[in-house]
């Protein structure tokens, strides 16, 4: 796959076909008994050539991508607009957000969830999510269909999401669009409160599922472990079983993640204290640009500064470079919040039911 990495001047339409084909390659490997050897070689040479290409031109690229028109979501906080005009035309619509899901591992869980709706089409698409790729920048943004920007008093919060979603239908046409929010772990006795959720008959309701971002953060085993955890989770039925019930209310159901993740290696910390607003695993936050140039300097090739226009003044990420984390050395953990290919390119997937099951 190395001849197939898309080159410096390559559109986003390359990258996210890329990306496909990546998430496919990559699900398999860490999938595979007795992979050590292949894994080693992601680490050892697919990996760096990948990030080497794809870092430099999403930290440059992506600003261009935002005003694109929602036809079909390009970068996540487009979907609300493209689920708009279904709502406009009396459609009923679900979005469900998994937490921290990223495209290959999307891959991996999908035969199992066809199989157990073997009655609907589910399609294959991607997009991509937001730099930082952390929860309270990313999630707002899909809800609120917005740019961060626009919710500098919250960008560090993770509990506005049902207020972001309920502002964007109420604005979505003269007349405000009925809309209702939840959040669930995604164990089976969730399904109660998914159901309440769909009964309650609003036009657009989404839906967190916190399950593939705790499955994450606890993963003690890698990527591997995190895989074969998804594979228990989803064969046991509750994602299924939420788009089936959404199904059979008439809604139209679509799927993405917030952001994904990446296998990653911990290369040392930086103590800066109070100095630094967020110190997370991939990003660090500063609100003042000569804190971020400090660390930045300290740092080295382990971190590079991004500058957006997407993004309040006051909000200034310094994001990893390569595979690394800012956590003890040797650590190995999965984690998120940088600019990999990973971590920045979602599942954006539609339900659609191809015959009445019996």
């Amino acid at each position: 796959m190395l001849g197939e990495i898309p080159a410096a001047d390559a559109s986003y339409r390359d990258w996210l076909q890329f990306a496909g084909r990546y998430s496919q390659h990559v699900g398999s490997v860490f999938s595979t008994e007795g992979a050590k050897e292949l894994v080693e070689d992601f680490w050892a040479s697919f990996w760096p050539q990948v990030d080497a290409r794809f870092q430099p031109w999403i930290l440059d690229r992506l600003d261009s991508l935002h005003n694109l028109p929602p036809t079909r979501p390009v970068v996540a906080h487009h979907i609300p607009g493209y689920l708009r005009r279904r709502v406009l035309k009396n459609q009923r619509v679900l979005l469900l957000v998994l937490d921290g899901l990223s495209l290959s591992q999307w891959r991996v869980i999908k035969p199992f969830l066809q199989d157990q709706l073997q009655e609907v089409s589910i399609s294959d698409d991607a997009c991509f999510t937001l730099i930082p790729s952390v929860t309270n920048v990313c999630r707002q943004a899909i809800y609120g269909g917005e740019l961060p920007l626009f919710f500098e008093t919250t960008i560090q919060r993770t509990d506005c999401d049902g207020k972001r979603w309920k502002a964007f239908w109420e604005a979505a046409d003269s007349h405000a669009v009925s809309s209702r929010h939840g959040n669930v772990q995604g164990q089976d006795a969730d399904i109660h409160d998914v159901e309440d959720l769909l009964d309650a008959g609003a036009k657009a309701v989404g839906l967190t599922i916190r399950m593939s971002d705790e499955l994450m953060h606890g993963a003690q085993l890698g990527w591997r472990g995190m895989l074969e955890q998804l594979r228990l989770w989803v064969s046991d039925g509750f994602l299924a079983d939420v788009i089936r019930s959404a199904m059979d209310r008439n809604y139209e159901v679509c799927l993405t993640a917030d952001h994904g993740n990446l296998e990653a290696r911990g290369e040392g910390g930086l103590s800066q204290g109070v100095l630094v607003d967020i110190s997370g695993q991939r990003v660090r936050v500063y609100s003042q640009d000569a804190l971020r140039d400090q660390a930045a300097t300290q740092l080295g090739e382990r971190a590079v500064r991004y500058h957006s226009k997407s993004l309040p003044e006051t909000y200034l990420p310094l994001v990893h470079t390569g595979r690394g984390a800012f956590t003890p050395q040797g650590d190995r953990l999965v984690c998120h919040g940088g600019a990999s290919l990973d971590e920045l390119i979602v599942p954006f997937v539609e339900f659609t039911k191809t015959s009445v099951s019996a």
